[in-house]
């Protein structure tokens, strides 16, 4: 069953699913932002600040402006938009934790470069994880060329990672993952 929240700035539109005649469904919340204006033109600016459930949760199409928040103990997705490093600012994820299985996905962003046979060990000219300069965050970038000493673009805050930190990113479709190591 599918519920859609149409707000001032956003529209929420949030999947459960359910077991209905012994069928085996998802659990946990499915989250797609839209930031699309009524005349179809560019994404409007705003912000949301959305908290995940108990359940897995899965928040896709991430951009700017917004903050999510990941439920106490589930593994949660979080997956970021296409268009979020021509965004006037960059979401924020908290409560993000790769030792419980949670991902990152950058598939929107990096499917092109990556797919099925890929190295995942050159993911480090696509992907960094920097602390901020007060510690107590870090920032996700990407660098869409993938040439190294090429320009990095932030693309995601990440609230509570620090150095030595692990991020799991997902790289494609085909879910090639990288461990990525906050600096």
């Amino acid at each position: 069953m599918a519920h859609r929240y149409l707000l001032p700035l956003f529209s929420i539109i949030i999947f459960s699913s359910h077991n209905h005649d012994g069928c085996r469904a998802k659990t946990g919340l499915e989250l797609r932002v839209r930031h699309d204006r009524p005349d179809g033109n560019l994404p409007r600016p705003g912000f949301a600040n959305v908290l995940g459930t108990t359940q897995n949760d899965f928040f896709d199409n991430l951009t700017g402006g917004v903050t999510v928040t990941g439920g106490a103990g589930a593994v949660d997705h979080f997956a970021l938009a296409a268009n979020v490093l021509n965004s006037a600012s960059i979401p924020t994820i908290t409560n993000y934790s790769s030792s419980i299985g949670e991902a990152i996905d950058l598939s929107a962003l990096l499917d092109a470069k990556f797919g099925p046979g890929s190295n995942p060990a050159t993911a480090s000219n696509f992907v960094a994880v920097k602390e901020d300069a007060g510690g107590n965050s870090a920032t996700l970038e990407i660098n869409v060329n993938g040439t190294p000493g090429g320009t990095f673009v932030a693309a995601a805050h990440l609230g509570g990672v620090h150095s030595g930190d692990i991020v799991t990113a997902i790289l494609d479709h085909a879910h090639t993952t990288a461990q990525l190591h906050a600096a």
